[in-house]
């Protein structure tokens, strides 16, 4: 089963979420616990295992479109040929640039079979002595934000008066 899960590379990562071990079947929300990075950016996933067995093969899926439904497109992390063992194992992860800006679920499958490789997500991996745990990646948008902001009047006049102490001028939006 999962011991720890952690990212590092994103602009927010996960850091020490609280894991009591085995979670049973089906998949863990652990919604408080995100990584950030930009359309097009990537980040790193470090996750480890712990059983008696020392065997284990991880599978990821991110929801980049935000559908709610994990597509086998959204296969980010295959590694049923790999056996991790317990070890701390790093996985790159990167954000499509197409991917929907806000938050995207990412599930985490760790087992103790590499084959056959989970068909969908949702699999009942109590079988194969799995267990899911799901995170939130923020996807910011690539587009980049202004640093600073200039404004201009026009016409400049009144912008200046001795007469009222603190003239306040009301700009519009043209374009």
């Amino acid at each position: 089963y999962l011991n720890s899960v952690g990212t590092s590379g994103g602009i927010t990562n996960i850091i020490n979420p609280p894991d009591n071990g085995y979670n049973g079947t089906g998949a863990t929300f652990f919604s408080a616990y995100s990584v950030s990075q930009i359309q097009g950016g990537s980040f790193t996933l470090t996750v480890q295992a712990q059983g008696t067995c020392n065997i284990s093969y991880f599978f990821v899926w991110v929801d980049w479109n935000a559908d709610g439904i994990f597509e086998p497109s959204e296969m980010v992390i295959n590694n049923g040929a790999f056996n991790t063992g317990n070890t701390l194992t790093n996985f790159t992860i990167s954000v499509p640039s197409t991917a929907t800006v806000g938050p995207a679920r990412m599930r985490i499958l760790c087992r103790g079979i590499g084959s056959p490789i989970p068909t969908t997500a949702c699999d009942n991996e109590s079988a194969y002595y799995g267990e899911c745990e799901d995170y939130v990646v923020d996807i910011l948008s690539a587009i980049p934000l202004p640093t600073s902001v200039t404004y201009s009047w026009s016409p400049s006049t009144g912008l200046n008066s001795s007469t009222i102490p603190n003239p306040l001028a009301t700009p519009t939006a043209t374009t």
